[in-house]
């Protein structure tokens, strides 16, 4: 009982997952720890906040053309790096903001 009381309290301090955008692989691998931290819901929203900073922030800059066999330029993701759920979901209503 001790163990497991102490493994629960462990999970409660660690801070929670960040986009990481050092590489393709690693972005994926992020967003995939994200959205699997999250209830539906909340992974749901994050996807759309996400979507939302795609469109305003990073699409705009003309990233995504993989079928033309040329790499992402992951400089392109240096706006979201390091943030979390919470922080993508602020940073998205504030272009929503700006945009009403």
């Amino acid at each position: 009982m001790l163990l497991l009381m102490l493994a629960l309290a462990g999970c409660a301090d660690q801070p929670p997952p960040t986009v990481d955008a050092t590489s393709e692989m690693t972005l994926k691998n992020s967003l995939g720890q994200i959205t699997s931290s999250l209830t539906e819901e909340e992974s749901e929203q994050f996807e759309y906040d996400f979507s939302i900073i795609m469109r305003d922030e990073i699409l705009p800059q003309g990233i995504y053309v993989r079928e033309f066999g040329r790499r992402v330029d992951m400089e392109k993701f240096r706006s979201v790096h390091g943030l979390n759920a919470k922080e993508i979901h602020a940073k998205a209503q504030a272009i929503r903001a700006g945009k009403s």
